[in-house]
């Protein structure tokens, strides 16, 4: 019998993770959508109008559930009807959900042949403790018709809430011409300042541009140098924000609108987070890898006191060793690859309205194995001219077959274990640099780390003096 350590102060065990079922990503899931107007999916004006419709999700049914089309080039420009979808399962019936979420993405891969660039640079940020959307891969039927392989998205919401506990926050998203956008410059203190250049586009209107405003103040106006790296910390996560950036520089994502992420203001903590988002152009077919631009100061205010300060740079530099010498090596990609092949190929191959054929879905896929390898040779130039030594890995979770669960992960305060006896166990928390920062009995509900900063650890479990398990921890 499994021991089950309890969550709450009413002992109720612990389920699957929220989202467990619909984001596994070793399967493909099958998703069908049922009295559908299809002519609602072909006319703009409706788009991001939401329809009653029902659906089964891998034979499970729900019946009254919101669907719209979404998007904008994707939307636009995506053949034969294929457009990009938003579910909401709470849209007719209030508090409806399916494994536990309300909303959720689906995306037609319209500027992706292979299928899978959103898919890797969504694990990468995960990996690295940036909040990141889950991913898998489905087939979708309307109406008894196949419509293609999309790859399903986590919605907005639902990472606010796995991420942050809540989705009580304020989300600005950049908006506008790349030709007139400075992200993260500050014009001003009336919203009327950054006109057509931002949307709140989640929580309070007013209060969500104060404190944007109010950021981007701090960014331009503290005083430089001794201090200021303390004094923006209580404004902005830099870590998620450097983070991100290198990602983003080192993909090569083609889309430089808003640089692809959300800023959520957390209101617990009283600072603003980077997330990453719209990743379906990442490592694009038509852009050329062999640029070495780090950092791309292009389009940020904040990314140009890179050089100033050391320790942004260090986050920034960081992320590239993990992406070039961890995430993105030739072992680690060839076997995430062929792993989603085994798991989409049939489906792609039958899929008529992708627009394109199964030979360039193929020839995508080495394109896209030739690009990750040049990133990785510009990042290794960079970090060389630079002087860098990289000293922080993303070591793999030793997946031992214990019983053993710690969860949810990434987490923000505590911890959740389950282990397969009665018995004593220990734990072991470090950074990626092998310091140990933590460690103590597991003899309570939880683990407490709300004391650890933001970023990946090793979480490591012991029992009778010998290692059982060990995993890589988010702390978000």
């Amino acid at each position: 019998m499994l021991l089950l350590f309890l969550i709450g102060v009413l002992g109720l065990q612990v389920s699957a993770q929220i989202g467990e079922k619909i984001f596994d990503d070793t399967v493909l899931h099958k998703i069908e959508f049922f009295n559908v107007d299809i002519s609602a999916i072909k006319d703009p004006a409706l788009k991001s109008v939401y329809q009653q419709v029902d659906i089964k999700i891998d034979g499970n049914i729900l019946k009254m559930i919101g669907l719209a089309t979404k998007g904008e080039k994707s939307y636009l420009a995506a053949p034969n009807d294929k457009k990009p979808f938003k579910i909401k399962t709470d849209k007719f019936i209030e508090g409806q959900k399916y494994d536990g979420i309300k909303r959720f993405n689906l995306h037609n891969n319209l500027y992706d042949k292979g299928f899978m660039r959103e898919k890797l640079t969504c694990d990468a940020s995960a990996r690295m403790g940036i909040p990141a959307p889950k991913c898998a891969f489905a087939e979708v039927y309307i109406n008894g018709e196949y419509w293609g392989v999309y790859t399903l998205v986590e919605a907005q919401d639902e990472i606010y809430k796995r991420t942050f506990g809540d989705n009580n926050g304020f989300t600005i998203e950049s908006f506008g011409s790349p030709a007139n956008l400075n992200n993260l410059a500050y014009y001003g203190k009336n919203p009327e300042d950054y006109s057509g250049q931002y949307i709140v586009d989640h929580g309070d209107e007013n209060l969500a541009w104060q404190q944007w405003i109010t950021l981007l103040d701090k960014i331009q106006n503290l005083p430089p140098r001794y201090g200021y790296v303390d004094s923006i910390s209580k404004y902005i996560d830099y870590q998620t924000y450097f983070k991100f950036n290198a990602v983003l520089d080192y993909n090569l994502n083609a889309e430089p609108k808003n640089r692809n992420g959300i800023y959520y203001y957390d209101i617990d903590k009283k600072k603003w987070f980077t997330i990453c988002w719209d990743q379906n152009v990442a490592f694009a077919d038509f852009i050329q890898p062999d640029q070495n631009n780090f950092p791309n100061m292009q389009m940020t205010a904040f990314l140009d006191k890179y050089a100033t300060y050391s320790q942004f740079s260090e986050a920034y530099d960081q992320t590239l060793c993990q992406l070039s010498n961890s995430i993105f090596t030739e072992n680690e990609v060839d076997s995430k690859i062929e792993a989603y092949r085994k798991i989409i190929d049939d489906a792609v191959e039958k899929d008529i309205r992708k627009g394109f054929t199964f030979k360039e879905y193929e020839l995508s896929i080495v394109a896209l194995r030739e690009f990750i390898a040049i990133r990785n040779n510009e990042t290794s130039e960079f970090l060389k001219k630079k002087g860098c030594i990289c000293t922080t890995t993303v070591k793999q979770p030793e997946l031992e077959n214990t019983g053993i669960r710690v969860f949810p992960n990434p987490a923000k305060d505590f911890l959740y274990v389950r282990v397969p006896e009665t018995a004593v166990y220990r734990y072991s928390i470090s950074n990626m640099q092998g310091n140990m920062l933590q460690k103590g009995l597991l003899t309570n509900t939880n683990i407490p780390i709300s004391s650890l900063p933001a970023g990946v650890f090793l979480l490591e479990i012991y029992h009778a003096g010998q290692r059982v398990a060990a995993e890589k921890l988010i702390k978000i």
